[in-house]
């Protein structure tokens, strides 16, 4: 069985895919790499708690400095490849205690922050935007 077209039948439509892909096809992408982004997002914050915790993690330990916890940040942050970050220790809530003289019980707190500019894998559209952070708490040993 054959079909049989009429000449000019479609004509008036002969286009309208292309024109109705043009419109379309930015907004899927749009849509698409935001959606990339927000999980990059999500993926980070978890590697940023995840190095607060090895930081804590060694901060707490008797004998332990604050340069033992920026160096635990340091490795685990360099391991993963993320850049530009900072790490901030709190004792007792406060950036003025010493680890050498913090009783047994005390809160640690280690907070890593990096700026969205500093992991965006689409530096052209920002669908983030600051900066994210982990943090970790744990009681001193």
């Amino acid at each position: 069985m054959r079909i049989r077209h009429q000449r000019g039948q479609n004509r008036h439509r002969c286009g309208a895919h292309t024109v109705e892909f043009a419109f379309a096809m930015p907004i899927l992408l749009a849509f698409l790499w935001g959606i990339i982004e927000i999980g990059r997002g999500f993926m980070v914050v978890g590697i940023l708690s995840n190095a607060a915790a090895a930081g804590c993690r060694a901060a707490v330990v008797p004998g332990a400095t604050s340069a033992d916890a920026s160096t635990a940040v340091n490795n685990y942050m360099s391991g993963v490849g993320v850049s530009g970050f900072s790490t901030q220790l709190l004792i007792n809530n406060s950036s003025s205690g010493s680890l050498a003289t913090a009783a047994t019980g005390t809160p640690i707190n280690v907070t890593v922050t990096v700026p969205v500019a500093n992991i965006a894998w689409l530096p052209w559209m920002n669908f983030l935007s600051g900066t994210l952070s982990g943090q970790f708490t744990l009681p001193h040993e």
